[in-house]
């Protein structure tokens, strides 16, 4: 945002052209990430399903190269956070990526965040994507299930956030003092340092072959680069989701001062479709560069589509965070660790509630057996005919 702004509290719309032209920046390196992605190791960028698999510490679904995502993803943002804070400033422009602390949980109680969590994370696991899997790679494949989930998702989102301008439901005016703010900062540069010194031991101690630690190295410049994506658009910004979900604005201070609604995530998520709907057909025509076999999952369209993406959009609406940036802000706000609690609990609570039925081959796609099997079943079909004939 800069300081330099243009815009006008009481207007029906605060946009710049500075926020469109860093929309489409951030958009076009979410699309240049999740197309790296596909070209080297066939796989899509689904934030919740990166989530799911590292709360459940589960090895066989790619654990590690999901945590080498994870710590690039943390890494482009936080990472920047820690250098230039929330605000960088240059050429006398002020560039505001992060929101602070009051501004963050402004509107919004514990609760709000805990129940917004929950919604999230059972919704995002039972329509299996968010707004990465569904809009940035589900919609430019064409994916019948993406053109039913994203319409969902985005209107249960407007929908609730404008509802809440109205009629303010976990609403609160208290707010976490700059003593516990600045202690949570201390913890979570820790806990940042941490990440990557654990990431750094795994990849040498417990990584296995070479092509497995390269393949966790390119993830984390993946996530690098889709790191600096959200936060160059401003996709880290709970402000400026909200500012976009509400058709009223959004409140800037607790005398209920308003900013018009903001199209700049219309932009993000436009910018990021149009490139991969280009990149993304081109690549599935031939092989991945570093894999056998593209890892996309062809599920039909069944009623998860429609409940789990209106589910995710009522906590999308009501916290203003998604999957990735959630993930993101648990570094930057106290208040999201309780969020990701719950989005954690309730991805756990849709595994349990509807298990994944195990995959059965289709036997009409069952291949003839090899060519020295047919001969081995030949010979020992000869053979039995040689003994009946003795016999006789």
């Amino acid at each position: 945002v800069s300081t330099q702004s243009t815009w006008d509290i009481n207007s029906s719309m605060d946009i710049s052209s500075q926020t469109v032209v860093l929309s489409i920046i951030g958009g076009s390196l979410i699309a240049f990430a999740s197309t790296l992605h596909l070209l080297l190791f066939g796989r899509l960028t689904g934030m919740s399903s990166i989530f799911n698999s590292l709360i459940k510490l589960d090895m066989q679904s790619g654990f590690r190269w999901k945590l080498g995502f994870f710590c690039g993803l943390i890494t482009g943002t936080y990472g920047i956070y820690m250098i230039f804070g929330h605000t960088i400033n240059a050429a006398n422009i002020g560039l505001q990526f992060f929101d602070k602390q009051e501004d963050a949980q402004r509107g919004l109680n514990m609760l709000g965040f805990a129940i917004g969590g929950l919604l999230v994370g059972f919704g995002t696991k039972l329509g299996n994507g968010c707004t990465s899997g569904h809009g940035v790679c589900g919609l430019p494949r064409f994916s019948l299930r993406s053109y039913i989930a994203v319409p969902i998702f985005m209107l249960a989102g407007i929908a609730t956030a404008t509802f809440r301008s109205f009629y303010p439901f976990f609403s609160t005016k208290e707010s976490i003092g700059k003593e516990a703010a600045d202690q949570y900062k201390t913890i979570a540069d820790f806990l940042f340092a941490l990440l990557i010194i654990y990431f750094a031991y795994d990849l040498n101690v417990s990584a296995g072959k070479l092509r497995e630690k390269l393949e966790t190295i390119g993830c984390f410049f993946i996530g690098f680069i889709f790191g600096l994506g959200l936060t160059i658009s401003g996709m880290c910004r709970r402000t400026r989701i909200l500012s976009f979900l509400s058709l009223t604005g959004v409140e800037i201070d607790d005398n209920h001062t308003t900013k018009g609604w903001n199209p700049s995530l219309a932009f993000v998520v436009l910018a990021a479709v149009l490139i991969n709907m280009i990149t993304f057909n081109l690549i599935l025509k031939r092989k991945p560069m570093f894999a056998e076999k593209f890892d996309i999952v062809q599920a039909g369209v069944d009623w998860k589509v429609f409940v789990g993406p209106a589910v995710f959009g009522v906590g999308w609406g009501i916290t203003g965070f998604c999957p990735g940036p959630g993930m993101v802000n648990g570094f930057f706000l106290m208040q999201m660790l309780l969020y990701l609690i719950f989005m954690a609990a309730g991805q756990l609570l849709s595994d349990w509630l509807f298990p994944k039925k195990p995959t059965v081959q289709n036997p009409a796609k069952i291949e003839p057996p090899s060519v020295p099997a047919q001969a081995n079943i030949k010979d020992k079909a000869d053979q039995l005919n040689l003994q009946r004939t003795i016999r006789k």
